[in-house]
């Protein structure tokens, strides 16, 4: 075979030159998964902020009617009394989902298009709680009301263990080094089915109430029994 027919190989120039350009086109893509992975927390976060906020406008606006009809601040404060309940009780609990929420994604580098839509049926759930607290403050002597809301807080619950769940099939979406346990996944299965028995249980019970939620204080002695490997931080936990 003549010297014009060889396949030339390529030179130190050329070997150097594509190694370059791989690390280069490798720092773009890590770049442009970070901007996207910040763009969903900051999204995530404002969608939180925003539903935590409209839970305190009903009390607000019975706050305006003071001075009017006599009504003193005294008397708001009375009458508001299942608003005001509704209000803390909805803030202790998306307050507890978003730190529940931030600890699952503290150890999360980037995001797939399954983590996005369950997350995005997360906030659906927290936007739902405007609905269920505006429930809670209305109607809470009714025998329905109770259910409804714990019934949402179990499903937000259920769409962050379906994120934990998703995390554990695909460790690669997590920061390299990770353990497995780091993502508490049977301790997200234990608050979920901790709220789903809260559910049932005022279901059948009524006069259990929203008492039934105390049920969740069973979840550190059942992770110390089921999974000692996965205890959550004080930090965290509520």
């Amino acid at each position: 075979m003549s010297g014009s027919g060889r396949r030339r190989l390529p030179g130190r120039e050329g070997l150097e030159r594509s190694q370059v350009d791989s690390e280069a086109l490798a720092e773009w893509d890590r770049e442009r998964r970070k901007r996207g992975f910040d763009r969903f927390l900051l999204f995530t976060d404002a969608v939180v902020a925003i539903a935590i906020t409209l839970l305190i406008l009903p009390v607000v606006d019975r706050a305006s009617e003071i001075g009017s009809d006599d009504l003193t601040v005294s008397s708001i404060i009375h009458e508001s009394g299942s608003q005001i309940y509704a209000f803390l009780l909805s803030f202790l609990v998306i307050a507890v989902l978003w730190l529940r929420h931030q600890e699952i994604f503290q150890n999360v580098e980037t995001v797939n298009r399954a983590l996005v839509w369950a997350n995005l049926a997360w906030l659906l759930t927290i936007i739902a709680l405007a609905f269920t607290t505006a429930l809670t403050a209305r109607h809470n002597s009714d025998s329905i009301a109770a259910p409804i809301y714990i019934g949402n807080v179990a499903l937000s619950s259920l769409m962050l263990t379906l994120s934990v769940t998703s995390l554990t099939r695909r460790p690669e979406l997590l920061y390299p080094g990770t353990p497995a346990h780091a993502v508490h996944l049977r301790s997200a299965w234990i608050a979920t089915g901790l709220l789903v028995l809260a559910t049932l249980l005022v279901v059948l019970v009524p006069v259990v109430s929203y008492f039934a939620m105390l049920l969740l204080f069973l979840q550190r002695p059942l992770i110390r029994l089921l999974a000692p490997h996965e205890q959550l931080e004080d930090n965290w936990d509520a």
